[in-house]
């Protein structure tokens, strides 16, 4: 679990900054490049604060300039993706085909990150459930699940140690955001 350091509430786009430096900084190395499936202007600018070099593929033409970065330590996307990949189950194989993609992007020793924003008309286990059902799909695409990662916003101090705490701080400060964190599985990259 990770936990904002700030003191009471925090506004969306303060955390939406910790939470993209955070993730920045944990996955990616001084040097390198992230790529960006969103084009996100906070992960843009906290890639480019942290010395990474920043790379936007919002359009199947922006994949074509991607054979030329030399490292890619991370790749970043919000989940569920737009149509027809909106659902977290196989659809027609699309979504092993997005791991696939992810797997030939990413360099050897780079993460695919998938940040899963809490849909307000689905209960916290229903979509559990659902995230669960991305890692036959990522294994079938070559990559690993590494672990998932609940980022909430909490005030410092407030204990969080089971399940109970982390329902009840979810619900006092606002959904988590889920991050699923895939690699490349040894062996596999094309």
């Amino acid at each position: 679990m990770w936990r904002s350091g700030a003191l009471g509430e925090i506004s969306e786009s303060t955390f939406r900054r910790q939470l993209a430096r955070r993730i920045i900084a944990v996955y990616s190395r001084r040097g390198t490049t992230v790529v960006d499936f969103d084009g996100d202007p906070t992960v843009r600018d906290e890639s480019i604060a942290a010395g990474r070099a920043y790379r936007s593929v919002t359009h199947d033409a922006d994949l074509a300039g991607l054979d030329t970065v030399e490292q890619v330590d991370l790749v970043v996307l919000r989940w569920p993706r737009p149509q027809p990949l909106a659902r977290p189950r196989p659809v027609d194989g699309a979504v092993a085909d997005l791991f696939r993609a992810l797997r030939l992007v990413i360099s050897p020793d780079g993460f695919a990150v998938l940040i899963v924003e809490q849909r307000p008309t689905q209960p916290f286990p229903t979509e559990v459930v659902h995230l669960a059902g991305l890692v036959p799909e990522a294994h079938a695409g070559g990559m690993d699940y590494l672990q998932h990662i609940l980022a909430i916003t909490t005030p410092v101090g407030l204990a969080a140690d089971s399940a109970d705490a982390e329902r009840s701080a979810a619900s006092q400060y606002g959904s988590p955001t889920h991050l699923l964190v895939f690699v490349v599985r040894a062996g596999h990259r094309d």
